[in-house]
């Protein structure tokens, strides 16, 4: 279990770092093509497509981060309602069948990655290969799969949930259980 929690925090500041790499860059670039333009008149011709890259980047990585802290979108309004023994049920059966989901997506998105590889297609600009860009579709997936597989077992494991991350027990579902009893 150690190893395990030792290679969890590892992946915790890998995203970290390439989610707040990405947003600095990307700001860089958006500010100085701005600049750019005011003060010569011209843009720089990579901004857009360097732009479209770390969208996709802080958009997957930044998906698989926010399921590691249970920040991520929930439709709830039913579930804040349901007894706490229930809502850990439920949490745990979406979460198992949201990782089997990802997972199969992962699949045909490394799929798409290595035909990507195999074509030998580039980007219009910069000539990068976009296999090398697009990675980060699939392991933003295979992280979130990973996510939402460790809260389904988080869930079934402890007995004090719900969870909504492996980390995250779901606080606003004790809110509504002194809400609904009062």
């Amino acid at each position: 279990m150690n190893l395990l929690a030792k290679i969890n925090a590892a992946v915790e500041k890998a995203e970290k770092f390439v989610i707040s790499v990405s947003v600095i860059i990307m700001a860089v670039l958006l500010i100085g093509n701005v600049i750019m333009r005011v003060i010569v008149n011209d843009s720089w011709a990579f901004t857009d497509e360097v732009g479209r890259f770390l969208v996709v980047t802080m958009t997957f990585i930044g998906s698989a981060y926010a399921a590691r802290i249970g920040r991520h979108i929930r439709m709830s309004a039913i579930y804040d309602m349901l007894p706490a023994r229930v809502r850990r049920v439920l949490m745990t059966l979406i979460s198992f069948v949201t990782a089997l989901g990802l997972f199969v997506v992962t699949y045909y998105c490394f799929e798409y990655v290595q035909f990507l590889y195999e074509s030998g297609r580039v980007s219009n600009s910069l000539r990068i290969p976009m296999y090398l860009v697009m990675i980060f579709v699939p392991i933003g997936m295979f992280l979130m799969s990973v996510q939402y597989l460790l809260t389904a077992v988080t869930n079934l494991v402890r007995k004090d949930g719900p969870y909504v991350s492996p980390l995250k027990k779901d606080t606003e579902a004790e809110d509504s259980d002194q809400l609904y009893s009062a």
